[in-house]
């Protein structure tokens, strides 16, 4: 008798260490991460203890503090496109400034030179002013021979000293002007050239910001995707290779069933989630009497529990995806099995999702469901697979299939394991339609 209560006690220690501690860990205020993007790390408790509206709600922050994050990237691109043609006009701007100062220093020299030609004309007009400076108008008269050629002396030393004054006057002046313009064009260059420094430390200090947003965008995708992966596996919509590995490595964990099986039997089912319908006249048309019941009992529950999630409206089973042999789901179980088989039992369905209702229409229920069944069947640690395979479906074609699904998975699990990362994995799986992450 004790020896079966420590035989007990010691599987229930090892399941809780399988669970790691998301199962079992205490709760968290979900409302803390409504609208939040936090770290992945948290991610598993958050699942664990918080309804899909929480998870839906962190998803769309991510998503948005993404979008924000490559808005705020474009926007610092054109910036530096902007700053770059600023730059471009500032270098247009000092080029021009520089040539009006080589023409304005041209222009000096002229000036300088034309100075330097009549300077013997000069000389000689300011020699003949001295001597008639120097001699008094008497003596100016007396060396004349007439009244009238003195007055003509007097009237020429008069003009010379008038346009010698005019030209002296207009030369300081236009050389005072073009100084004054020289020392003007210089000034701007300075300016200009400050400018350009100032533009090129912003452009730099730009180019560091963004290249920390590239940083940040690329850290915010490798957590968003760690983030989707854990969603995938509450999603009730569209899957992800990521999302169905995590899924189907879960399941396989919890029921010792192996994940190629797995995934050989989801291929025959439902083409890895993508097909849950081939009757288009809902489920009163494909369904006897019995499975009717049957499923009308189990979307009662599942509208009571889950309303309308994603895609799915539990509460209008008429619009609910059903298979002409009246298989619901991504597992495509059958209303009355997995009515009495699933969550009548103490299935792993109930036993790991604690306080959820058991759902065909969600990937992960459906999952740990179908590798409970293909376990309880005889395909625990691969003993009877076949066997299980037929408890599932009893068809010799459906059996076949399933066992070369099988096959080729596990042969190529057996050089990548599930890493989407492996060569052979991707060549595989981009070509499905279903996205990696």
């Amino acid at each position: 008798m004790h020896y079966k209560k420590l035989l007990i006690l010691f599987f229930l220690f090892i399941l809780t260490l399988s669970f790691k501690g998301t199962v079992f860990s205490a709760k968290i205020n979900c409302q803390t991460y409504k609208n939040t993007c936090p770290d992945e790390s948290l991610i598993p408790q958050i699942k664990k203890s918080c309804g899909s509206s929480i998870l839906d709600s962190v998803y769309a922050t991510c998503a948005k503090e993404k979008s924000e994050i490559e808005k705020e990237k474009k926007d610092v691109d054109l910036y530096l496109s902007n700053l770059n043609y600023e730059i471009k006009d500032i270098n247009a701007e000092i080029i021009n400034a520089e040539s009006s100062l080589d023409d304005i220093d041209k222009a000096l020299s002229k000036i300088n030179k034309a100075l330097n030609q009549q300077k013997g004309t000069l000389s000689v007009a300011l020699r003949q002013i001295y001597e008639y400076d120097t001699n008094s108008y008497i003596e100016i008269f007396l060396g004349n021979k007439s009244l009238a050629e003195f007055s003509n002396k007097i009237a020429e030393v008069e003009d010379i000293q008038k346009r010698l004054g005019y030209s002296v006057r207009g030369v300081r002046e236009l050389k005072e002007k073009l100084e004054k313009k020289k020392a003007e064009r210089f000034k701007y260059r300075q300016v200009q050239e400050i400018s350009r420094q100032n533009l090129a430390i912003k452009r730099d200090q730009q180019q560091y910001l963004l290249s920390q947003l590239k940083s940040e965008i690329k850290e915010l995708k490798a957590a968003m995707g760690k983030i989707q992966s854990y969603l995938t596996f509450w999603s009730t919509g569209d899957l992800s290779w990521s999302g169905i590995f995590t899924t189907v490595n879960t399941a396989s964990k919890l029921t010792k069933v192996r994940p190629a099986l797995l995934l050989g039997t989801l291929r025959a089912e439902s083409v890895y989630g993508n097909y849950l319908s081939s009757c288009p006249g809902g489920y009163k048309k494909c369904m006897n009497a019995t499975e009717k019941n049957y499923f009308e009992e189990i979307t009662k529950r599942l509208c009571n529990a889950y309303g309308s999630t994603g895609k799915f409206n539990y509460c209008k089973p008429e619009i609910l995806p059903v298979s002409y042999g009246a298989a619901m789901g991504f597992a495509q179980f059958i209303p009355s099995t997995w009515e009495l088989d699933i969550y009548k039992c103490q299935s792993s369905v109930k036993s790991t999702f604690p306080g959820k209702v058991p759902n065909p229409y969600m990937f992960n229920h459906a999952m740990v469901a179908m590798a409970s069944y293909l376990g309880n069947a005889g395909a625990r640690n691969s003993k009877n697979e076949r066997g299980a395979i037929r408890a599932y479906n009893k068809d010799s074609k459906y059996i076949e299939n399933v066992l070369e699904y099988t096959r080729q998975w596990q042969s190529l699990i057996d050089v990548c394991g599930l890493d989407l990362n492996c060569p052979k994995m991707r060549e595989k799986l981009e070509g499905s339609g279903i996205p990696l992450r």
